[in-house]
């Protein structure tokens, strides 16, 4: 199954899928960038400029509602495995737009994607869509 994580935890991850607008350095896996936020709405959350509920709707509607639900988990177990972890950089029980991603694919979908335990203290760990792969859906669903 689907699940998510974060990339301090990849040393415990068969199959990673980084779902991030940047990655680190280190980072040399697979990446899904257009399941990430836009650079504005980042920059705004990050300065401050939005509550988390303004975020999530705003993500929902520029990034994931371009997308079929079903089309898209089809594409990412095909073309990863169906054990594929979306990857970004917040901590489990933080808030982080992979979990959004994770929670909007389980209530359209009805399935689990779990997020998977973090690593334990003091471990140090060391283009995915092509346009042509997948329809974006035009306008936006409310």
């Amino acid at each position: 199954m689907v699940s998510t994580s974060y990339f301090a935890n990849l040393r415990n991850i068969e199959h990673p899928v980084s779902v991030s607008r940047y990655q680190p350095a280190w980072y040399e896996g697979p990446r899904v960038t257009m399941l990430a936020p836009s650079p504005a709405l980042l920059s705004a959350y990050k300065a401050g400029g939005m509550s988390e509920s303004e975020y999530t709707s705003i993500y929902t509607e520029e990034t994931l509602d371009r997308f079929d639900q079903g089309q898209l988990y089809n594409w990412i177990i095909s073309k990863y495995s169906d054990s594929a972890t979306l990857l970004c950089y917040e901590r489990p029980g933080q808030f982080c737009h992979r979990r959004l991603l994770a929670s909007w694919l389980e209530t359209r979908l009805g399935i689990v994607v779990p997020e998977l335990p973090g690593r334990s203290a003091g471990q140090i760990s060391g283009n995915l869509f092509a346009e042509s792969q997948i329809t974006p859906r035009t306008g936006s669903r409310k």
